[in-house]
């Protein structure tokens, strides 16, 4: 077959997949760009029947001292499917050095708990 512009099409068919769940689940799909010099965007999917109940970003020092903390005030920005979330390494009040940072998301999704943590990294912010 070709399209209007007499492009042929590929050798191999193409294919959408995807699965339908009534179980709720959480996916943390990507945190990027990591490393980052300003900003940060965390990917990820929300699955089932029922939205979150809890939400928590929670970003720490290597040390495990707690940096910044978000939480409910982003449950009404999620929905089932994809989301992303950013975070921004300056504030007026408080602008983050270059250095390794740790981050934990937990969710609470019809009564299961769900966590995921990582690794962020902070450079050239040029401070």
């Amino acid at each position: 077959a070709i399209d209007a512009s007499g492009n042929a099409s590929g050798a191999t068919p193409y294919e959408v997949s995807f699965v339908v769940t009534d179980k709720n689940g959480f996916v943390l799909q990507s945190v990027y760009p990591n490393p980052s010099s300003d900003k940060f965007y965390f990917k990820f999917l929300l699955a089932g029947p029922t939205l979150p109940d809890d939400f928590q970003l929670t970003l720490y020092s290597y040390t495990g001292s707690v940096i910044r903390s978000f939480g409910s005030e982003l449950l009404k920005i999620l929905h089932v499917g994809t989301n992303e979330i950013s975070l921004s390494t300056s504030e007026a009040t408080n602008t983050l050095p270059d250095g390794i940072y740790l981050f934990r998301i937990t969710t609470s999704i019809g009564g299961r708990q769900f966590v995921k943590s990582g690794k962020l990294m902070i450079v050239g912010s040029n401070r």
